[in-house]
């Protein structure tokens, strides 16, 4: 019995070696593997940078941001506005793990835990965490520096008044002092005019990829035009001469249905995606003076066709600064517009209202 104990032991003592060194050659690959990643990446950058103009970093920055909006909409908002504090941040990040990685015996690679097979399992699951915040610290690092770089160079427009070269931010600043001047400005102008001003804004608005400031960001309501009653809304179906608008399914109108009853309003944006115009269930156009949280608010891009832009320049700032100042709630914004589409899927009188309407459209353009 003694000697059977002592070969099971033996065998034990062999698997959990076996386990341990297979732990370690787990974390030396891991290591390795992040290491060629982090070149990759570093190479990447700096080709993208000379052969392409920064155009795929570019490209992917705004891909980032959009996840941003709906995953960590304050960190990616301030990672944005702020790319010397996030680069610091970042930097100080990267360095620190790669000198814990590098020095501290009891996670670098060589050493792993001798002790037993769970000890190694936990060294390779910190090893592995270790890898991937070092992966996230340099790519943060990288995304910051281009911001920074997209900061200094700036991107420019014509001043046909001045027949020289400005900002776009100096451009869009002169607008708003405009605005601010008048609050008529944009009303006293021919709708051709409106438009083409509306344009211009949007242009300037892409050229610095989206707004810098609540200033900027609250110029959408200034911008925004609509009947003012649900009637004259349904009245330019039949109109060809009036702008034309779409309305839209439930469930693409849960920002815009908090509150009671808010399960019945009605969300319209025009052909173009720049205008949207919101109605309660009293046909009562919602506006900042009487529902700032659930009124229709200008687009800097065209949500029908320019998703990813339309969440950067529209959605990302509102997460971060509201309709209007003090409209936003982290619990609101997050969880609110799913808790509307089921208040409204689970309520038939809200479905009939919005059924109702949509059969109306239909007949109004012979269909």
């Amino acid at each position: 019995m003694n000697r059977f104990s002592r070969s099971l032991r033996a065998i034990g003592r062999f698997f959990n070696r076996l386990g341990v060194l297979l732990m370690r050659s787990i974390n030396l690959v891991s290591f390795l593997v992040t290491m060629l990643l982090i070149i990759a990446v570093i190479g990447a950058y700096f080709a993208d940078k000379y052969l392409a103009q920064g155009y795929y970093t570019d490209y992917l920055i705004q891909k980032a941001m959009n996840r941003g909006a709906h995953w960590l909409p304050r960190l990616a908002r301030h990672i944005y506005l702020y790319p010397l504090v996030a680069l610091v941040i970042a930097g100080a990040v990267f360095l620190g793990f790669l000198a814990i990685k590098l020095f501290n015996r009891r996670i670098f690679v060589r050493k792993g835990s001798r002790r037993s097979f769970i000890g190694s399992v936990g060294n390779v699951i910190v090893n592995v965490v270790l890898n991937l915040i070092l992966l996230l610290s340099l790519t943060t690092v990288l995304a910051t520096v281009s911001l920074l770089s997209q900061r200094q160079t700036g991107p420019e427009v014509f001043d046909a008044s001045s027949g020289d070269y400005q900002s776009a931010a100096m451009a869009l600043t002169e607008i708003m002092i405009d605005f601010d001047q008048d609050p008529n400005y944009l009303t006293d102008q021919a709708p051709e005019q409106r438009q083409q001003l509306r344009l211009e804004i949007n242009q300037l608005i892409d050229l610095q990829l989206g707004p810098q400031s609540p200033w900027e960001h609250y110029l959408r309501n200034r911008l925004n035009e609509a009947p003012p009653t649900l009637n004259a809304m349904m009245a330019t179906f039949s109109d060809p001469e009036a702008t034309q608008w779409v309305l839209m399914a439930p469930t693409q109108a849960g920002y815009h249905m908090f509150g009671p009853d808010g399960e019945f309003n009605l969300k319209f944006v025009s052909t173009d995606g720049l205008l949207e115009a919101v109605y309660n269930h009293s046909g009562q156009l919602l506006t900042q003076a009487n529902d700032p949280i659930n009124m229709g608010t200008y687009n800097f891009a065209d949500p029908l066709t320019s998703l990813n832009k339309h969440s950067t320049y529209d959605m990302l700032p509102y997460f971060q600064w509201g309709n209007t100042p003090g409209t936003w709630s982290v619990a609101d914004e997050l969880i609110g517009p799913m808790t509307a589409i089921n208040r409204y899927s689970a309520n038939p009188a809200a479905v009939a209202h919005y059924q109702a309407y949509k059969a109306m459209i239909a007949a109004a353009k012979g269909q």
